[in-house]
């Protein structure tokens, strides 16, 4: 039995999501760019203050475009959309955490097109 966490899944309602461009949700450090059971291709970003966050599912090895250790800013490109992982149809899974804790995720914005599957509690725990 695993801890549960807040999580949502973002698609684009304009265009295929298959393909499309992951981009750094806010400046900070790559924490780990690589394979995680039940992610797929996956990084974890670590922006200060207790704040990380993580994207999942990418086509590829986000290690092609980051490396462990960069100082990215927010919108730079990680990698393409997909469904590593084995999670269909092609999504991006996003989480915030503070600290130890899990932040649910409710209020997502800033593209016209992009909509959220819904927000969600999982049982994953990658903490």
């Amino acid at each position: 039995m695993g801890a549960g966490y807040h999580s949502v899944d973002l698609f684009n309602l304009d265009a295929p999501t298959e393909g499309g461009w992951v981009l750094n949700p806010a400046r900070g450090r790559v924490e780990f760019a690589g394979w995680k059971n039940g992610y797929g291709w996956t990084v974890i970003m670590n922006h200060g203050n207790g704040w990380r966050s993580l994207v999942a599912h990418l086509r590829s090895n986000p290690r092609n475009y980051v490396t462990v250790g960069d100082d990215l800013l927010q919108g730079t490109f990680l990698g393409h959309c997909s469904h590593t992982g084995g999670n269909y149809p092609a999504h991006i899974h996003f989480e915030v955490w503070h600290g130890y804790r899990s932040m649910p995720l409710t209020g997502i914005s800033g593209y016209t097109y992009l909509a959220t599957y819904y927000p969600y509690w999982s049982w994953n725990y990658w903490v």
